[in-house]
C-alpha cells in the first residue's frame, strides 16, 4: 500500500480515502513501524506517548481518518470529506442540494453550489419544483429577492414558465406590487394573464389590440385572463372584447366566478350580474340568501351537492374543483354556511335537509346533544352512511376540526374511513402537520400503513407536507415525532428533505435504527 502524500491527487476519491483509513487501522494492529510513526506524528493523543508503547493503546477508525486528514493538511476528517465531495460532487446529491437551497431560500448556499458545481447551471431552468416549476418561478412565488437575484446571476431565465400539464405559470402576476415591479425591472414580461392579475388595464388594452384572441388564451392551470381579473374594470374590459364568461380552466374545471367567490367577491357578483352561472356554493359563500333561494328553486338537488361530486362542481381533472382549495370546509352547502356563520342561510338549508345531513352537520358543528338525539332515534345512523357522507371524518381532519373528529370517533365513525384523495383522517392530518389530531387519531388506533391515492403512508405524507404544503398552522416536527414513536416505518422514506427541523428528527430516528 502506498503511503499517502501531503498533496491530494487532482481527482481524489472519497472511497479510496476511506479504504486508506481502514488499511491504516490494520497496519497499526500489525504494529507496522511506518504506521506507528504516522500515528505518532499526527494523532494528538499519541504525541506524548513513547513510540514503543503506542501499539498497546488501540486505534479507532475515526482516529485513523483524522491521521489521514492531517497528513493531507486538513484539520479534521469532515473538512477533508467536504473538500473531496466539492471536487467530485455526486450528481444526484448536488441536484438535491440545489433543490434544497432553493426551497429553503438560501441564496448564499445556492451561489456556492452553482459556483462549485457548474453542471448545475445547466439545470437552472429545469422543472424541478412543485407543479413542474423552474427555480425562478418558485423563488418568485416565495417573494425572495435575494434568491431571484442569485438565480439570475447564474443565467436563469426570468420568463421561464412551469411545464405543468394544464398550463404553465411564470413569475407574474404577483399580488405584491413592489415585488412585481422588481420582477418587471429584471425583465419579466407582463403578459395577458399578468396584466389582468395585476390590474394593468393599459397593458391589457395594448395586448388585446395586437391580438384579440388573447381574451380567451389559456395560461396557468389553463385559466383564461378573466380567471385572473383583479378588478371589475378588468373583467368588464375582457367581457366587452369577447371573453367567455363561464370558460372553465383545464386543471380544476372551474369558471372565473367560482375562482373569484372567496377572495374577489365583488368581481364574482359583477360576473353574476352579467349572466355567469350561479351554483349553491357560490350563493352561500357570498352570504346572499336570495341567491341561495334562487339556486334551490332552479335545482332542489343542489342541497345535496358535494365538491368534486355531481354536475355542479365536478372538476375536469385529478386537480379537483377550485372550491376544494378556496372554500372553508365547503364540502356541502350546509357545512359551508355553518363554517361561515351565515345563520339565516344555515337554518334555511337545515329545514330542507335530510336526517343524515342534519346528523352530519351536528357532528361538524360539535353539537353533541343534536347528534345524540338523532342517534337515539336512528341508532344505526353511522353504519348506514354511504361513503360520500362517511368521509366527513377525513374531511374534518383536513380542515383541522379536532373536536368534530373527536365527536365522530365517540359516536362510532371508523377511524380509517377514507376521504379526499383516498386518504384516511390520519393521512389528511399528517399532510398539514396537525399534531393534536395525529395524537388523537393514533390513540384511536389509526393505521400507519394506510396509503392515499398517491401511495403515501401517513409519515410519507407528513414529510411531503413539510416540504410542499407547509401549512403555517402545522407542527411538522411534532407530527413526525408522533408518527415515528407510534411505529411508522422508516423504509423508503425520502431523506434528506428541505425542512431542516424535520430533517433533524429523521436523522436521529435513522441513527437509532442503524446498528453502530
Amino acid at each position: 500500500m502506498t503511503t499517502p502524500t501531503t498533496s491530494l491527487p487532482a481527482l481524489p476519491s472519497l472511497e479510496q480515502l476511506k479504504h486508506l483509513a481502514k488499511d491504516l487501522v490494520k497496519q497499526f494492529k500489525a504494529e507496522s513501524p511506518e504506521a506507528l510513526q504516522r500515528i505518532h506524528a499526527h494523532l494528538p493523543r499519541a504525541a506524548s506517548l513513547p513510540l514503543k508503547s503506542l501499539a498497546a493503546t488501540g486505534l479507532t477508525l475515526s482516529e485513523a481518518q483524522l491521521v489521514l486528514a492531517r497528513e493531507y493538511e486538513f484539520p479534521s476528517w469532515p473538512r477533508l470529506k467536504r473538500h473531496v465531495e466539492a471536487m467530485n460532487p455526486d450528481p444526484e446529491a448536488a441536484l438535491e442540494a440545489f433543490k434544497q437551497a432553493v426551497q429553503t431560500g438560501s441564496s448564499t448556499k445556492l451561489r456556492t453550489l452553482l459556483r462549485t458545481v457548474p453542471a448545475l447551471v445547466e439545470q437552472i431552468d429545469a422543472p424541478l419544483f412543485a407543479f413542474d416549476s423552474p427555480a425562478i418561478v418558485h423563488a418568485a412565488g416565495s417573494k425572495n429577492r435575494k434568491l431571484v437575484e442569485a438565480l439570475l446571476e447564474f443565467g436563469a431565465n426570468i420568463n421561464a414558465r412551469s411545464t405543468w400539464w394544464a398550463g404553465g405559470f411564470g413569475v407574474l402576476p404577483n399580488d405584491d406590487p413592489a415585488f412585481a415591479a422588481f420582477l418587471a425591472d429584471k425583465g419579466a414580461i407582463v403578459d395577458v394573464w399578468a396584466a389582468a392579475g395585476m390590474n394593468r388595464l393599459d397593458r391589457l388594452e395594448e395586448l388585446v389590440a395586437a391580438d384579440p384572441t388573447l381574451v380567451n388564451a389559456r395560461g396557468g392551470d389553463g385559466q383564461s385572463p378573466l380567471h385572473f381579473a383583479a378588478s371589475v374594470e378588468i373583467a368588464c374590459f375582457l367581457l366587452k372584447h369577447g371573453a367567455e364568461i363561464d370558460l372553465r380552466d383545464i386543471d380544476h374545471g372551474s369558471t372565473p366566478a367560482q375562482w373569484m367567490v372567496a377572495d374577489r367577491p365583488e368581481i364574482c357578483r359583477y360576473l353574476l350580474s352579467r349572466g355567469a352561472e350561479l351554483d349553491i356554493f357560490m350563493a352561500v359563500q357570498l352570504g346572499d340568501i336570495d341567491l341561495v333561494r334562487q339556486a334551490i328553486a332552479a335545482d332542489p338537488a343542489c342541497l345535496y351537492a358535494r365538491v368534486n361530486q355531481g354536475k355542479l362542481t365536478s372538476g375536469s381533472s385529478d386537480g379537483g374543483h377550485i372550491y376544494t382549495y378556496t372554500l372553508k370546509n365547503g364540502d356541502s352547502p350546509l357545512y359551508l354556511a355553518a363554517e361561515l356563520g351565515h345563520q339565516e342561510i344555515y337554518q334555511l338549508l337545515l329545514t330542507h335537509s335530510s336526517v343524515p345531513e342534519r346528523f352530519l352537520a351536528g357532528c361538524l358543528m360539535v353539537d353533541e346533544p343534536a347528534v345524540q338525539a338523532i342517534l337515539a332515534e336512528y341508532p344505526n345512523m353511522v353504519l348506514s352512511l354511504p361513503p360520500e357522507q362517511a368521509r366527513l371524518i377525513a374531511d374534518a381532519a383536513w380542515h383541522h376540526k379536532t373536536e368534530a373528529v373527536r365527536l365522530m370517533l365517540k359516536v362510532g365513525f371508523p377511524v380509517d374511513t377514507r376521504g379526499g384523495e383516498e386518504s384516511t383522517a390520519l393521512n389528511r392530518a399528517a399532510v398539514r402537520g396537525y399534531a393534536d389530531l395525529i395524537e388523537l387519531l393514533l390513540a384511536h388506533g389509526a393505521s400507519l400503513e394506510a396509503k392515499n391515492a398517491y401511495g403515501g403512508k401517513p409519515l410519507g405524507a407528513c414529510l411531503w407536507g413539510a416540504d410542499n404544503f407547509r401549512d403555517p398552522n402545522g407542527d411538522y416536527v411534532k407530527s413526525v415525532e408522533l408518527l415515528i414513536a407510534a411505529g411508522a416505518s422508516l423504509e423508503d422514506i425520502r431523506y434528506p428533505i428541505a425542512n431542516k427541523a424535520v430533517n433533524t428528527v429523521l436523522k436521529r430516528a435513522l441513527e437509532r435504527k442503524t446498528p453502530a
